[in-house]
């Protein structure tokens, strides 16, 4: 099970399931073609699995979570003995748009989303926007592992700011640049495989490149203030996992462009007034006077684990 980028989160809720005290089968289409064991989390290639003796062997106090609407899902979902949920975490709509019907998108059928959303218990979107886009029941933000990132107090001033997951299809790197030459003061770490110019000791943005998500805890530590500044076509859909990832590493952000996550859902959360460098810049150096207190109580309530708990809460309310 990959823990590596974006990918890791359906491994991370699979962890929080163990926790929970369920043994899980985590599918995926990209895991090796023989069943590997990790724990009490077995990983099953999609196309290598026996449906019909899975859902043979199902009982009612089984849970099937299914991250993406692909036919296997569908085929798992028909007579499943136990509770079925959807939690869809991206705009697979435009994905699939933008990737030209290419063929590592063969999984994608259109108007399957809404069929599996028909026919399960109960629908999450993680966002307010892509809730209403697909029609879900409710929201179910991301979270953090706790087994990964650990609460850090953090003090003003701000000397240090970080942006993980920089893909240079969701960031602007000409804005991050504009930002940064307002503020030279601060330095500006990028991580990610957005890539970039060669490093420049004359500027005070530097590019880390890629890192395994159990590098992160200790560069947030270093740090003062987190960053999620996004654009595109799917931005509005984003729920940003790296905004519970600087709460849980004890990190205040600054988000601009879009009003979610706002504090309302995540309470180390401060938005720019607008996407202008001057604004960005502004919020940044303000930041702990915007959030004057973060507390790891607060950052608690918004791990994987509290996450499953809000699920099995609302199956147990529909049983």
């Amino acid at each position: 099970m990959s823990v590596h980028g974006g990918g890791s989160t359906c491994a991370q809720i699979a962890r929080a399931y163990v926790r929970a005290g369920y043994n899980v089968i985590f599918f995926s289409p990209e895991s090796p073609m023989h069943p590997v064991v990790h724990g009490e989390v077995v990983e099953v290639r999609t196309d290598w699995c026996d449906y019909g003796k899975l859902k043979s062997e199902a009982t009612a106090d089984d849970i099937l979570h299914i991250a993406l609407p692909c036919v296997e899902a569908e085929c798992m979902l028909a007579d499943f003995g136990g509770h079925a949920l959807y939690h869809c975490r991206d705009n697979w709509d435009i994905w699939y748009n933008q990737s030209k019907h290419a063929p590592d998108w063969r999984w994608y059928v259109p108007g399957l989303e809404g069929q599996l959303i028909y026919d399960v218990d109960i629908s999450y979107g993680v966002s307010p926007a892509l809730q209403y886009y697909i029609g879900a029941d409710a929201v179910l933000s991301n979270a953090y592992d706790p087994c990964i990132f650990k609460w850090v107090d953090h003090r003003p001033p701000v000397k240090r700011a970080v942006l993980w997951g920089f893909s240079g299809g969701f960031v602007d790197f000409t804005l991050i640049q504009q930002v940064a030459a307002l503020t030279p003061d601060i330095e500006y770490v990028l991580i990610g495989d957005g890539g970039g110019p060669v490093d420049d000791p004359d500027t005070n943005v530097r590019f880390l490149g890629p890192r395994q998500i159990d590098e992160l805890p200790a560069i947030a530590e270093q740090c003062d203030v987190g960053l999620v500044l996004r654009h595109g076509p799917v931005a509005e859909y984003m729920c940003p996992i790296k905004s519970w990832e600087y709460l849980g590493s004890g990190l205040r952000f600054v988000s601009a462009g879009y009003d979610y996550p706002s504090s309302d859902y995540n309470p180390a959360c401060t938005i720019s007034p607008s996407t202008e460098s001057q604004d960005i810049a502004a919020t940044i150096r303000n930041v702990y006077e915007l959030i004057p207190e973060l507390t790891e109580e607060q950052a608690a309530e918004h791990t994987w684990d509290k996450r499953v708990e809000r699920i099995l809460l609302d199956l147990r309310a529909i049983s």
